[in-house]
């Protein structure tokens, strides 16, 4: 129930073009994946993230990552550090928790 929570809040304090980003990586609404794949999700971001990061560094671009990017990005590390460390502790597996209820 606590990922629940904290998936709905993650998702809710983002900026509304935050939000429609996500719904539609997501192919349809965030809310309405599985904790499992909602994580899943967010790791591939996240490693495109950081693939995106690591390539402009390489390539010495000056153009700079929007600050929106950032911001979702440290989001996303935020959430998935406290699953990772809720599930070591409550011994859950991530990946068989019921699915988000629609809100």
């Amino acid at each position: 129930m606590a990922k629940l929570l904290l998936t709905q809040t993650f998702y809710h304090g983002l900026t509304q073009k935050d939000r429609e980003c996500l719904d539609a990586s997501a192919k349809g609404s965030f809310l309405e994946l599985t904790i499992g794949k909602a994580e899943i999700l967010l790791d591939k971001i996240l490693e495109n993230q950081s693939w995106f990061q690591d390539k402009a560094q390489h390539c010495h671009q000056t153009e700079e990552i929007p600050e929106e990017v950032n911001a979702l990005s440290t989001k996303m590390e935020n959430l998935l550090h406290w699953i990772d460390q809720r599930a070591k502790y409550t011994n859950i597996n991530p990946l068989r928790v019921n699915p988000i209820a629609k809100v």
